[in-house]
């Protein structure tokens, strides 16, 4: 197995785990930090609710037909 080292400066670890973290996975098989402690976080919703496909659209983007006819 082969294995790289990089030195990156303390303000740069985070940022630089965080890229290696989001690579294809398998691609690594382990990551070491000395410095920082990984902690991932998960995903938050903004919102709880579920959107139905016959919902209307209640963001700031208008629906395709909307769009259309803003258009012509």
């Amino acid at each position: 197995m082969s294995q790289i080292t990089l030195n990156v400066k303390d303000e740069n670890i985070a940022t630089v785990l965080n890229i290696l973290e989001n690579l294809k996975d398998g691609l690594i098989d382990s990551i070491d930090s000395k410095t920082v402690n990984t902690r991932k976080s998960r995903y938050q919703p903004s919102t709880k609710t579920i959107v139905n496909e016959n919902q209307k659209p209640t963001g700031k983007y208008a629906s395709r037909d909307v769009y259309k006819s803003r258009l012509q």
